[in-house]
């Protein structure tokens, strides 16, 4: 038990260690990027100088440069304050941007006052401190006005929008990605009970006539419900996945329709391990067997083929028969199964579902070819 305090004492106190550490790595990025920009402004304004550089004046000079400049660092850290608490990349109103205005206008002077101050440490002062500040201000107001403090709200806030960005957009990409599980998960549930009956019913109809052929049935369909809750959640498989899933359904429907149902492949071996959404044959075989196979005393057949051409990967399913209109449940199956290809290729994808001239039906998706995982695009997007 003492342990288990200990570590959770130890956990308790993380953010609160993380904290002040985060802090301190941020002042010294903070620190050192002023020190460069101090650097700079020194080398520039060496090359300009035309008199020549005694070493005394130089340590003067430089000294006086490196103070002021870090002063400066820290008069900004006021800057950064009015920064957090009025954003400009969040707001909009003319309050926000006035806030800013006297803002600048009073960092600036608390700045100016600070050179000033700083002035008798490397040189004695020709004038008293206010005449000092006064001469100070009119050398450097503009200067100090411009880039010290409007160039650090820029920097600031460019930074700020970029992260916004990047936030909103990995959001949008959660959002998608949740619903595109969502949509999978409907789909699956939405075809399984459609097959379940069928297939039971297969077996209810043979477990007296002929018990081998329906343990057959049972054990093809306990391996299909294996392999596809094992995938369940999964965007994307290999086509050979895909493919032996599929042929494992189609070995229950054959028990099913015997002759009746006849299926050509023509799937080069190469393309196999070529990266396609997860369930995306057998819904659409299923739909030409139940339209176009299993209403007609003599069957029918289905075609399915894939090939690549110009860099895609495209899949063809039809039916070689007549086929029944398709029934609503099918066209919302369809729109699902077009959104997450969307979803997963954005516009650089296609999906088509047309009649044939034979009364027929094809189905027709075109993806880009690759052996990798796509990353989820949001909708209406290209990747």
């Amino acid at each position: 038990m003492p342990e288990t305090n200990t570590a959770s004492f130890l956990k308790a106190q993380e953010p609160w260690l993380a904290g002040p550490r985060n802090q301190i790595q941020k002042m010294g990025a903070y620190l050192g990027a002023w020190t460069l920009v101090t650097i700079y402004i020194l080398s520039a304004q060496l090359f300009l100088m035309r008199q020549p550089l005694y070493s005394d004046t130089f340590l003067k000079f430089t000294g006086l440069t490196l103070v002021r400049n870090h002063g400066w660092a820290l008069v900004s850290l006021l800057t950064l304050a009015l920064l957090r608490a009025f954003p400009l990349h969040r707001s909009r109103s003319p309050q926000t941007w006035l806030v800013h205005l006297f803002g600048s206008v009073l960092i600036t002077m608390i700045g100016l006052t600070m050179m000033a101050a700083v002035i008798p440490i490397f040189y004695v002062p020709r004038l008293a401190f206010l005449p000092r500040v006064w001469s100070v201000t009119k050398q450097n107001f503009h200067f100090c006005y411009v880039i010290n403090y409007w160039g650090l709200v820029g920097f600031h806030e460019g930074i700020q929008l970029f992260h916004h960005l990047r936030e909103k957009r990995q959001a949008a990409l959660r959002l998608q990605s949740e619903l595109a599980q969502a949509q999978l998960h409907a789909l699956e549930t939405h075809l399984s009970p459609h097959f379940l009956f069928n297939a039971l019913n297969a077996v209810a109809a043979l477990i007296h006539a002929d018990p081998k052929t329906a343990d057959q049935i049972l054990l093809r369909l306990s391996s299909l419900l294996r392999s596809g809750l094992s995938r369940s959640g999964e965007q994307t498989s290999t086509l050979k996945e895909e493919l032996d899933y599929l042929e494992t359904y189609l070995a229950i429907e054959h028990h099913r329709f015997g002759p009746r149902l006849q299926v050509e492949f023509e799937i080069p071996p190469s393309l196999r391990e070529a990266v396609v959404p997860s369930f995306l044959l057998q819904p659409l075989v299923e739909i030409i067997i139940s339209r176009c196979v299993a209403p007609r005393a003599m069957g029918g057949r289905v075609a399915l083929r894939v090939w690549t051409e110009a860099g895609r990967l495209i899949f063809e399913v039809e039916s070689g028969d007549p086929c029944n209109t398709q029934d609503p449940v099918e066209s919302v199956l369809l729109s699902r199964m077009a959104s997450r290809l969307e979803l997963l290729h954005g516009l650089d994808q296609s999906f088509l579902a047309v009649p044939t001239p034979g009364g027929g039906f094809l189905f027709r998706v075109s993806l880009p070819f690759s052996t990798s995982t796509p990353t989820l695009i949001p909708k209406g997007g290209s990747a």
